[in-house]
């Protein structure tokens, strides 16, 4: 995972990644992660995009 991916799945939103994707997708927009970690909106989003990707990936590769 790209540590900007890290960062903004990380401490900021709960103590796991589960917890902070949880908390980042339900709790707070693009725009606000982006504001707290000092990114912009369209890095956040891409950051997301990058991150999922890699999340379905292997998952699909477990099957």
């Amino acid at each position: 995972m790209l540590p900007a991916a890290r960062e903004v799945l990380g401490q900021p939103f709960g103590a796991s990644e589960a917890c902070g994707l949880t908390a980042a997708v339900h709790e707070r927009t693009q725009a606000q992660i982006g504001e707290v970690l000092g990114y912009s909106q369209m890095h956040v989003s891409r950051l997301l995009t990058h991150t999922l990707a890699t999340l379905r990936d292997g998952l699909l590769a477990e099957r």
